[in-house]
This record gives C-alpha cells, sequence and structure tokens, in this order.
C-alpha cells in the first residue's frame, strides 16, 4: 500500500495550485495517471472545487522495492 504524507491540510481560499509526489517501485509506473483520481479524493475530503486548480506539479522518484511506495502532496494558492 501508499503512504501518504499526513500533515495538516489547510485549503486555501480561490485559484490553486498542486503539488504531487509519488515515489513507485518501478520506472514503469506512469506519473500523470494517479492525478486526475487523487486530486478527486483530495477535493471530496477537504471539501474544495477541483475547477479552482490551475496548476499541477507532478514528480515521480522510483524507490526500489525495499521501501514502500508513497503519495506526497502540498495544495497552495496559484500563482503565490
Amino acid at each position: 500500500g501508499f503512504l501518504l504524507n499526513k500533515e495538516r491540510v489547510v485549503i486555501p481560499e480561490g485559484k490553486l495550485e498542486i503539488h504531487f509526489h509519488w515515489g513507485f517501485h518501478t520506472h514503469a509506473s506512469d506519473v500523470d495517471n494517479c492525478c486526475k483520481i487523487l486530486m478527486d479524493i483530495l477535493a471530496k475530503k477537504y471539501k474544495f472545487n477541483d475547477n479552482t486548480v490551475f496548476k499541477i506539479v507532478s514528480e515521480k522518484t522510483v524507490v526500489g522495492n525495499q521501501v514502500p511506495e508513497f503519495i506526497r502532496f502540498k495544495i497552495m494558492s496559484y500563482g503565490k
């Protein structure tokens, strides 16, 4: 299973920017396939409309098989 960051999440008002960092076991995992699904989950959990997201940054790290896969994200005001 994936480890998700556990920091407290505060959603700013207005336009948003989301940064994703994915830790996968293999190079074969696509960096973009999970973005929309996770964005929908985050929007529901933190009660924001995903149409307010104006920028997405997605980064992949290959962690190998000895380290758990992970997802980290940061939601911030767009343009700051």
